[in-house]
């Protein structure tokens, strides 16, 4: 057993339980399903007429994608033979610029100018015909930067977040951490619009309905970075009935990338041999396919490396329980289903530490929290556990606990965490050298409850 406390769920138990509950060959697929086609006809699924455009027609940049539709022109008048200016109204105040470049920012009341623009040569005023509208000016200010106003009157970030409310899934690329977003909860061939957003609120790609036909765009700035491929197989997953309308050289090539992943993703989990020995495919059929990936013989056909084992990342604050066959497909539809538990430490100085999060699979709550105790334990720390700040934390049937006032804290070792975080790190970290696998392991813990 993990530990004797856990009398009623040892891990033999535990691992039968798993093997009852994860296994079961593969899942209902859909008839479109891109891992049941050769590569052309996959193509040909989703461009049934062949239809082509021109690449620049969607080339679009981060700022065209993220355009405050808010912004008109109120007036444009030349204030010498050789300058001109223009007064744009937006969401929350004015731009002002001369020869088409922004020198000043209408906010509030007060109006934010560059440098080597004088102040005379802003205007108070603007023109509609004949007719003269004051600006509602209060006073002048000259600063160094513009940028750090343009948010506050044209806040696209907030219209986006707006116009996408539903969270499909977080994502990290590189350094920054991206959001999935859709206009409505996610239906089943509804053509329900998804973007990614960054932190700063901007859209920097789209998978939209269009009149059912789908248009997928990555920005300019994005490309190169898989968000194409990601997002794809989200619309194609939700959206199986959905054609392209047409394909661009960019919209090709991620259609193909999207088919590599999911015929590798069969690969990786079995499924072809399970197809072949239920009928459901040939074996010929299934050859053909795997041309694509240049993959010729069956013989090559991968099963998943990992047998149920339980794991525990432990990297204080945090904790994850999870089956190493999370770490075959880490990117799989499914593959949260391999998460058990995970947990968050938080301090404040009002009360010191305490979990603010804490989530697992009914089965596996006495283990989330014996293990939460134990690393508070391993730290000194006893959990805050009164009102407010935490987590719901429930403790019932949990041995070893004790209380003192608002406070919890185990009497005694449990588990030994730290073997148990070795253990996992020495699996993990031959197939996972640049911690790709981590960040999804953490990203789908997050988001799993």
């Amino acid at each position: 057993m993990l530990f004797e406390e856990l009398t009623q769920m040892s891990t033999e138990q535990v691992l039968r339980h798993l093997q009852a509950s994860t296994t079961g060959g593969v899942p209902p697929l859909e008839k479109t399903d891109p891992g049941l086609f050769t590569k052309e006809e996959y193509l040909k699924i989703l461009n049934p007429h062949g239809k082509s455009h021109d690449s620049k027609i969607w080339d679009n940049s981060l700022k065209k994608m993220n355009q405050d539709f808010h912004r008109r022109v109120l007036s444009r008048y030349q204030i010498s033979p050789q300058s001109s200016v223009s007064i744009l109204k937006a969401t929350g105040g004015y731009f002002i610029k001369i020869n088409d470049k922004l020198v000043a920012v209408l906010l509030e009341g007060t109006m934010y100018y560059s440098p080597g623009v004088r102040k005379e040569n802003l205007p108070t005023v603007w023109y509609e015909g004949k007719n003269e509208h004051p600006l509602p000016i209060r006073g002048f200010k000259q600063v160094k930067y513009i940028k750090p106003y343009l948010a506050q009157i044209s806040n696209v970030a907030q219209k986006n977040w707006k116009t996408y409310p539903y969270r499909v899934q977080h994502l990290r690329v590189g350094n920054e951490a991206l959001h999935i977003r859709s206009e409505k909860p996610l239906q089943k061939d509804k053509g329900i619009n998804l973007a990614i957003l960054n932190p700063l609120g901007q859209i920097v790609a789209v998978a939209q309905n269009e009149w059912g036909a789908t248009l997928l765009i990555v920005a300019r700035e994005y490309r190169s970075k898989g968000l194409g491929t990601i997002l794809g197989k989200i619309w194609s997953q939700w959206n199986p009935k959905f054609t392209s309308g047409g394909f661009t050289t960019h919209g090709e090539s991620a259609a193909i990338r999207l088919w590599e992943v999911r015929v590798r993703e069969f690969l990786s989990r079995g499924w072809y041999s399970e197809l072949i020995r239920s009928g459901r495919l040939r074996k010929n059929q299934v050859e053909e396919i795997l041309k694509g990936l240049g993959q010729r013989s069956l013989g090559k056909i991968k099963t998943p490396n990992s047998k149920p084992e339980i794991l525990f990342y432990i990297d204080y604050p945090t904790f994850v329980i999870y089956d190493r066959r999370f770490l075959d497909n880490p990117e799989g539809k499914d593959s949260e289903k391999y998460i058990y538990g995970y947990g968050f430490f938080r301090s404040s100085r009002n009360v010191g530490t305490f979990l603010f999060s804490i989530d697992y699979d009914p089965k596996f709550r006495k283990l989330a929290h014996y293990v939460s105790l134990q690393m508070a334990r391993d730290h000194r720390e006893k959990l805050y556990n009164g009102e407010g700040y935490h987590d719901v934390m429930e403790l019932e049937g949990i041995s070893n606990v004790e209380r003192e006032g608002d406070y919890v804290f185990l009497s005694r070792n449990v588990m030994d965490l730290k073997s148990l975080g070795s253990k996992e790190k020495r699996i993990r970290a031959p197939q996972d050298p640049y911690q790709e696998k981590q960040t999804l392991l953490l990203e789908a813990a997050e988001a799993k409850w």
